[in-house]
């Protein structure tokens, strides 16, 4: 929530106020970022779209190559926005035959940008790296969970993270580590950020009993540590004690 001030309305000249010490409430709303949609944080049409599928690969896609990897987007739309980014440069049409290519200008001035921004991910989960690599206290798994891993994120979603930890591991102290995570990736993308922390003995065979841990399992994008440990632990048959 911010307050702005009020500029010289009809209201203020008509009751002689000064909109210096008028002040009102403005609602200020929420933005968060989709993953699975990079450009979005600059541009919602179609043009970034396109750009974020030519900047993973140096290959010529066709209109109808375009339409199969950008789900929800018509033909005419997509020829409409690629001819555009054409006769910005920041796409070449490599016209064979009769048949329309189009490939990223990667010698153009704004292809470095684009680059980036279609590597807003794999920027994220770099940094998330960095992040927990100066931990006192360091996790033995750590992965991205929910819609930031199966790519369905809405504006309204949240970054879903899982830190497994080692038993002997300082409760207050990685707890606090995991707040400073939070805090730094909401700073980073706009979105809230849910850490999920586990002790190691937590999740032994819990794969049957806890079914985030079996999504996690089955759909999460890890960051730190193996996946396979990770599956075995969650299925592992509990010591009695």
């Amino acid at each position: 929530m911010r307050t702005a001030r009020c500029p010289l309305c009809l209201h203020c000249n008509a009751n002689n106020l000064s909109a210096d010490i008028y002040t009102k409430v403005v609602l200020i709303p929420e933005v968060a970022m989709q993953i699975q949609h990079p450009f979005a944080t600059v541009s919602a049409g179609v043009d970034g779209e396109i750009l974020a599928v030519l900047a993973r690969v140096e290959s010529a896609f066709t209109v109808g190559d375009l339409q199969l990897l950008i789900p929800g987007r018509s033909a005419a739309g997509i020829r409409k926005s690629v001819r555009r980014l054409v006769t910005q440069g920041s796409v070449t049409d490599m016209l064979s035959g009769r048949t329309h290519g189009y490939q990223l200008n990667r010698e153009h001035v704004a292809a470095p940008a684009i680059i980036a921004l279609a590597g807003l991910e794999d920027t994220l989960h770099q940094r998330i790296r960095n992040a927990i690599a100066d931990w006192v206290e360091a996790p033995l798994y750590v992965a991205i969970f929910g819609s930031a891993a199966r790519g369905d994120m809405s504006v309204s979603s949240d970054i879903d993270i899982v830190l497994i930890r080692p038993n002997d591991a300082n409760d207050d102290t990685f707890q606090a580590q995991t707040s400073d995570l939070a805090t730094r990736v909401r700073a980073w993308t706009g979105n809230d950020t849910r850490p999920l922390t586990y002790a190691q003995l937590e999740i032994v065979g819990m794969a049957n009993s806890d079914p985030v841990l079996a999504s996690i399992a089955a759909e999460g994008r890890p960051l730190i540590g193996e996946p396979r440990w990770f599956r075995r632990t969650i299925h592992q048959t509990p010591v009695s004690r």
